[in-house]
């Protein structure tokens, strides 16, 4: 099994990376896992605001006409 070009995998297993042995895809599972991180923070967000609300809402009572 090799990682970029010829070089073994059995070479390139340690702790720092070793010269040549990348593999040229470092940023794509990155984005992944930032994107992901975005999204929960929106999503816990847009339900504080909703919950927040709806509790003003409760609070206030019904409309008076």
């Amino acid at each position: 099994m090799t990682l970029a070009g010829d070089r073994d995998i059995t070479q390139c297993v340690s702790a720092v990376e070793r010269p040549g042995c990348d593999s040229g895809n470092k940023g794509g599972i990155l984005y992944a896992v930032m994107g992901a991180l975005v999204a929960g923070l929106v999503f816990i967000g847009w339900r504080i605001v909703r919950s927040v609300r709806q509790r003003e809402q409760a609070m206030s009572g019904p409309p008076t006409r």
